[in-house]
């Protein structure tokens, strides 16, 4: 009788299968996953990075005049970004810490006073939080041995709920990413 088992392998790779298949679907499942958090990273960081390009090529006629008009074209930017046109992503630009435009969804509010893109500040980037710092004289040496200058911030949280959250790749807020430009 044990030597009919011994040479009976019918049924064996269907076996192995329902051993290693969930395995394998798990593992396809979590590298699709972690790819399509990498691809929505990018275009993010795309979007992000067009806005900062349209603030520098803008930079020199950057006033307090020019300011609301700067930030909806840097916010058209954004929202013809792929991924950001989601209504739920939300961006925001800030000129020198002081004149700030929140937008969701295509439509944004001004806060702060538009006469901060009119001055230079020293910022300083720490943990992903900006310190603006006080008013300076333009182009004068800061604390971190950058110039003093007429700055842009462009902050882009876009949500993202990944398959295996549990993990911790993304935090819950979905993905982040902030930039700071000298503009002037």
């Amino acid at each position: 009788m044990g030597s009919v088992f011994r040479q009976d392998v019918g049924g064996v790779a269907a076996i192995e299968f329902a051993i290693i298949g969930p395995v394998l679907v798990l593992i396809l499942a979590g590298a699709s996953d972690i790819g399509l958090a990498v691809m929505t990273r990018m275009q993010v960081n795309e979007g992000v990075s067009a806005a900062a390009n349209a603030a520098l090529v803008s930079g020199a006629g950057l006033s307090s005049a020019s300011a609301d008009a700067t930030a909806t074209v840097m916010a058209k930017i954004l929202q013809r970004t792929r991924r950001l046109a989601n209504p739920t992503a939300t961006y925001k630009i800030t000129f020198n810490g002081g004149r700030s435009y929140d937008f969701r969804g295509g439509s944004g509010v001004a806060s702060g006073a538009a006469s901060a893109a009119d001055e230079c500040r020293c910022p300083m980037q720490a943990n992903g939080a900006i310190a603006w710092g006080a008013k300076v004289d333009c182009n004068t040496p800061c604390s971190n041995m950058s110039l003093s200058g007429r700055y842009v911030s462009i902050e882009v949280t876009w949500p993202y709920t990944p398959l295996f959250a549990q993990y911790g790749f993304i935090r819950n807020e979905g993905i982040h990413v902030q930039t700071l430009a000298l503009v002037q």
